[in-house]
């Protein structure tokens, strides 16, 4: 509010400023799309494959139901507990 005033600046102005002076803060507060729970295991969506791990590029990777024939595991690397699909 401080801000505002002192700039005369418009609430979504000040707003888009703190967001971009801030990324470090707030992308922390943004749900990690790789961290599967029970039931779902990490999916690929380029190569629309299951994988067994979060290492190098993450950034096509969600989590999915597993297929039938496979079960939920859970694993912990660098990033923490998720689950990946294993064979039955």
């Amino acid at each position: 509010l401080l801000t505002q005033k002192i700039h005369s600046s418009s609430a979504m102005e000040v707003a888009c400023s703190w967001l971009q002076s801030n990324r470090k803060i707030w992308e922390q507060w943004l749900p990690d799309t790789t961290k599967c729970f029970a039931q779902l295991g990490l999916f690929n969506q380029v190569t629309e494959a299951f994988v067994d791990n979060r290492e190098g590029d993450v950034s096509n990777l969600l989590c999915k139901a597993c297929s039938s024939g496979s079960f939920s595991a859970s694993i912990r690397d660098d990033k923490g507990l998720t689950n990946v699909c294993r064979p039955c």
